[in-house]
């Protein structure tokens, strides 16, 4: 649906005559990612809103999203498997949200923290095979995804000395942290399965 939507719109930039034709395919790839994001973001929205808290599904989406375009990740075989696996990321972390504000403290932020950025070290940034960085690209991502890391543990930081206990909040901010942790292990993990 995404790719045909995508094709659509390619071809009619073409045909009124704002696009060269030879470059169809290449407007039609670059409006597939932008959809394919488009129903990500608002999948999340849409079940944020339903559960009625749609502020955490936006600091959800704030924190996972620098960090995921720096940093690197996941990529599904298709959109749809894509959007699926996405979404049930972020329903089962917001479920796990919740049962970790009832019995956990605000040192959870700091844990998070601490992981999420020596995965950055240790990973970031985690390239795709097919869409390989320069080396000009991988050491500018490289450096922001480990500056937002590096921010995401001083929020942390100031987060224990203020907080007594967990909000709703932080929590959600700090699911969409480990959430693009979560996508550079997998991404690895699928890379040793298809090499093996």
């Amino acid at each position: 649906m995404i790719k045909k939507a995508a094709a659509g719109y390619a071809g009619w930039l073409c045909a009124n005559g704002i696009v060269a034709p030879e470059k169809n395919k290449i407007y039609a790839y670059g409006m597939e990612l932008v959809l394919s994001g488009l129903v990500n973001v608002l999948s999340v929205l849409l079940i944020s809103i339903l559960l009625f808290h749609p502020v955490d599904g936006l600091l959800f989406l704030a924190a996972f999203i620098p960090l995921r375009t720096t940093a690197g990740g996941y990529h599904a075989n298709s959109h749809l498997s894509c959007n699926l696996v996405f979404l049930g990321t972020f329903i089962v972390l917001e479920g796990l949200g919740y049962w970790l504000q009832e019995y956990c403290t605000v040192h959870l932020y700091l844990t998070i923290a601490v992981i999420s950025l020596v995965t950055l070290l240790i990973l970031s940034p985690s390239e795709a095979k097919n869409k390989p960085l320069t080396p000009e690209r991988r050491r500018r991502n490289r450096r922001r995804s480990l500056i937002l890391g590096g921010l995401n543990l001083a929020i942390g930081i100031i987060l224990i000395w203020g907080l007594q206990v967990p909000t709703p909040w932080c929590t959600s901010y700090y699911l969409g942290v480990i959430a693009a942790s979560i996508s550079m292990w997998a991404a690895q993990i699928k890379e040793r399965m298809c090499v093996q």
